[in-house]
């Protein structure tokens, strides 16, 4: 049977991140400068040519960290928001800049904090695919001996991780999609976080908040 379209474009889309995954690669080794064309910038809200200096990849080579030779500072590109990559012949010039940011599990920089989820088992094997730098954090497994409120969410949500991250857009993105499933043990900022975003929510789709 033939492959449906989406299919089709989904490997389509894979062989040409993998194709400037490559060109990237190499443009690494030889320390050479790389044009990306028309780069779809969801920062700026713009497309336009980068003149950037490849340093390194992250997020299993879909992150991109590279020094912006014009605007003269680290950046992290995204490859799906590649139109073309173009090898220059100019060597790199700026490598006493190439500072790689520390990022947190969810490929976020920023001051680092902790915080302290509830998960359940579903949540718990989704946070460890998806983001696979979560796994060097200890899991513990809460006791149901636990009463009261505790009690209940220790059996609804049996394991527990403390997280080290960055910012509060990641690490809430994740908790956001998994109602029922996570629940923010400790760290006040990103339950502020997640009550502004609810709120944003039920206001954009004027709903009423069931208590």
């Amino acid at each position: 049977g033939m492959l449906n379209h989406m299919g089709m474009e989904r490997i389509s889309g894979r062989l040409r991140n993998a194709k400037f995954v490559n060109a990237i690669s190499s443009a690494m080794e030889q320390r050479r400068q790389v044009v990306l064309r028309r780069y779809s910038s969801s920062n700026s809200g713009t497309i336009a040519d980068r003149l950037v200096e490849p340093v390194q990849w992250s997020a299993g080579y879909r992150q991109l960290h590279a020094f912006d030779v014009d605007k003269m500072s680290m950046r992290t590109f995204v490859v799906s928001r590649m139109s073309e990559v173009e090898i220059c012949e100019a060597p790199w010039r700026w490598e006493s800049r190439h500072k790689v940011p520390e990022i947190d599990c969810f490929w976020m920089s920023g001051t680092p904090f902790k915080v302290t989820l509830r998960l359940s088992l579903m949540a718990l094997n989704l946070l460890h695919e998806e983001y696979p730098l979560s796994n060097q954090y200890k899991v513990t497994t809460t006791h149901k001996t636990a009463s009261g409120e505790d009690g209940e969410a220790a059996a609804r949500l049996p394991y527990k991780v403390t997280l080290e991250v960055r910012n509060l857009k990641g690490v809430g993105r994740f908790v956001m999609g998994l109602p029922q499933q996570v629940e923010v043990a400790k760290g006040d900022s990103l339950k502020q976080y997640i009550e502004q975003n609810i709120a944003l929510l039920s206001k954009q789709y004027s709903l009423k908040l069931i208590n």
